[in-house]
């Protein structure tokens, strides 16, 4: 797949990108919801233009809620998008549909691209069989069988 430094760096560019958006959508929000002030003289526009106008503001503000909140998700989880890699391809997701096309991509991607736990921090296979002895490595002391030669970990000879 990819590695922590590559999916951190795009999870970092999400996170940027949707606080940008979710500040500019809250403003475009607050702009709009000025707008109703010089409806509130006619009340004939104000049953006709202010629905419309409050609709908008309100699509505005839940806009810049939860892009606010997935990016201090995002900020917080590029640290290790190894360990959040299943929020990171959820959160991208709803991102995508509901708070920013470009940032959800970005930790959709971000995400998928994150190398699982096991790959990152190194695979140790299950050796539990009950009928064989055990033992330890001399150089690493990984556990091993009775019947291996060489250390699975290190590769030394047993």
């Amino acid at each position: 797949m990819g590695d922590e430094n590559s999916a951190s760096t795009l999870v970092l560019v999400a996170a940027i990108l949707q606080l940008i958006i979710s500040l500019f959508s809250m403003v475009g929000g607050a702009f709009t919801a000025l707008m109703l002030i010089p409806l509130m003289v006619d009340p004939f526009m104000m049953m006709v233009m202010g629905w419309l106008i409050l609709f908008t503001v309100i699509i505005n503000v839940v806009i810049g809620v939860v892009g606010l909140i997935f990016s201090i998700l995002w900020f917080n989880w590029r640290h290790s998008p190894s360990e959040h890699k299943t929020g990171l391809i959820v959160t991208g997701i709803l991102g995508l549909l509901l708070a920013g096309f470009l940032p959800g991509l970005f930790a959709l991607i971000g995400g998928a691209t994150a190398p699982s736990p096991t790959e990152y921090l190194g695979y140790e296979p299950a050796k539990t069989m009950p009928y064989r002895t055990k033992r330890r490595c001399s150089s690493c002391g990984a556990e091993t069988t009775g019947d291996d030669k060489f250390c699975w970990r290190c590769g030394a000879a047993l």
